[in-house]
């Protein structure tokens, strides 16, 4: 398995919040020990404003799942990563994905200094 991200982990980015409904993912990948252990902030309450001037309120307490968490977005993704590498996942750090082909063999990627060939692709890319 390959991992490749664009980025580096060397810049700050934006926190944000992760909602109690990832604590079975995080289980299920194998990351909550480490994931517990980083100390991130629990999230009881959500107070937002989107579409409208009134706040919108989320109490973790009626939630069957409990709180969220305030995420410090660099140091969650250098956890995943290092996760990934425990499981064998080949990681490269500054390989943005120029585009990505079908052909016969699967799925041609061609990033600035190389081609891959994968039989399957998770583009997680995000928001930008």
């Amino acid at each position: 398995m390959l991992l490749l991200e664009a980025g580096r982990h060397d810049r700050p980015k934006p926190g944000e919040v992760l909602p109690a409904v990832a604590n079975g993912l995080l289980r299920q990948l194998g990351v909550w020990t480490p994931f517990a252990e980083a100390g991130f902030v629990e999230n009881r309450a959500l107070v937002s404003v989107w579409a409208n001037e009134v706040p919108s309120e989320r109490h973790g307490m009626f939630s069957a799942q409990g709180a969220g968490w305030q995420l410090d977005r660099t140091r969650f993704d250098r956890l995943m990563v290092q996760a990934a590498k425990a499981a064998g996942v080949d990681t490269r750090f500054g390989s943005a994905v120029g585009s990505a082909v079908r052909d016969d063999q699967g799925w041609l990627l061609k990033l600035a200094d190389e081609a891959i060939i994968a039989r399957a692709v998770v583009w997680a890319t995000g928001r930008s």
